[in-house]
């Protein structure tokens, strides 16, 4: 019995499953996909590399950016290995035909690798899904970035700026909004400006100077009427360097108008984070649950990045699990800052007196299951040896010298 589908029933009447967690075995599933092509993994013969799966959601800004960029679609076309499966999933068809379509007219792409990606794209409509993989996005939610006005009679789904280059809003933080109808104009205001890209009669590079230099504390801008997508603030506007803490954020023509009209009446506004049914998730080579990621920047490699990753951790087993003179240093030892992590081993000379090479394997993790889990900021961690002709000597000389490893842990996972 798989514990994640080991179910108690109440006395209410109601059944209670756990839910999977990354690295549980996954179950086997299969789903109907468009061209009469059907994805099926089954749990006792895994696939022989991973698969991703990855949902399609108009009202999810974030993702779709992703795939409706032509640069980040691009990019993820020409970058991310042929070996690996993806599994697009939507409950609206169109999206589907959208995504498929996006593929073929992607520019910088050999018309042979378009046809591998023929053979790795699987299509399904999510209607009619197995259990195993809605029980899955289910328990696994992604964030749903949203402006609420303050008194939450309207909720409006943002897509916050370039990470890194500007600043994030904090979940909660409230600001007053002011629409700017000239937005090329210098003003006082020191609220957060409402401003329209229809309406603006310079660049929008222009009005972040603007209001950089001037008093306001965020930028809400609205995407033009006729736009597919709503822009990436930072991606392509960039000129003027890093507008430092101000807060910028875009949101959809219609939804702006909503919010204009809104002003009247309450002008403050809160930037919230809600959750919604998962929009990624993966089966590695061994038929095992893995996340996808953080979700930071909204480009489509996020996925073509963890599928390199996932290539990485083949090799890697494979390397582990050939024939080879093993030292075990540690186990699931736990560093807590200053008090480091400390063991004494004996080093066999004598066995490895023929040996040519030496290989030193580090797998980084953290407590929990999720990388929800882990600390947010990535940490770095040394791999020091103490040459010494025994233990108390060692702890006499109170430091090592010898470096034998370094590695950067990623933000907020459970890997690297």
């Amino acid at each position: 019995v798989h514990l994640q589908h080991l179910c108690f029933v109440l006395l209410i009447g109601t059944a209670w499953c756990t839910s999977p967690i990354p690295g549980d075995n996954a179950l086997s599933f299969s789903l109907t996909c468009n061209h009469n092509r059907n994805f099926t993994f089954n749990s006792d013969e895994p696939l022989p590399n991973a698969t991703i799966i990855f949902r399609l959601d108009s009202n999810d800004l974030f993702t779709s950016y992703m795939w409706k960029n032509n640069e980040s679609l691009a990019q993820f076309l020409q970058q991310s290995p042929p070996e690996t499966n993806y599994v697009i999933l939507a409950s609206d068809t169109s999206l589907l035909t959208m995504f498929e379509t996006a593929v073929a007219s992607t520019t910088g792409v050999s018309s042979q690798r378009l046809k591998q990606w023929q053979q790795q794209l699987y299509y399904c409509p999510s209607d009619d899904l197995s259990s195993v993989v809605t029980d899955l996005l289910s328990s696994w939610p992604s964030p749903l970035s949203v402006v609420n006005v303050q008194d939450h009679s309207l909720s409006i789904a943002r897509l916050d700026c370039l990470y890194a280059w500007c600043t994030w809003p904090a979940d909660g933080q409230a600001t007053n909004v002011t629409l700017q109808q000239d937005p090329c104009k210098p003003t006082n205001s020191s609220d957060t400006w409402l401003v329209f890209s229809d309406d603006m009669s310079c660049s929008l590079d222009q009005v972040l100077q603007l209001a950089t230099s001037g008093k306001a504390s965020g930028l809400i801008v609205a995407a033009s009427k006729h736009a597919t997508t709503v822009p990436l603030i930072g991606d392509q506007v960039a000129a003027s360097g890093s507008p430092g803490n101000l807060v910028i954020t875009a949101v959809a023509y219609q939804e702006a108008l909503l919010l204009k009209g809104s002003l009247a009446t309450n002008a403050t506004v809160t930037f919230n984070t809600s959750s919604q049914p998962g929009l990624m998730a993966g089966l590695d080579a061994q038929g095992r649950w893995f996340e996808i990621g953080w979700e930071k920047y909204a480009y489509l490699m996020m996925l073509g990045w963890q599928a390199q990753y996932q290539l990485y951790l083949q090799e890697l087993h494979a390397n582990l699990t050939k024939p080879a003179f093993v030292v075990p240093v540690m186990q699931r030892a736990a560093m807590h800052g200053a008090d480091h992590a400390i063991v004494t081993i004996p080093f066999p000379l004598a066995a490895t007196a023929s040996a040519t090479s030496l290989e030193l394997d580090m797998a980084l993790s953290c407590p929990g299951h999720a990388d929800a889990d882990c600390p947010t900021w990535d940490h770095t961690i040394q791999l020091f040896a103490c040459c010494y002709p025994n233990a108390s000597a060692a702890s006499a000389a109170g430091s090592c010298q010898v470096e034998l490893g370094r590695w950067i842990s990623p933000f907020r996972r459970r890997i690297g």
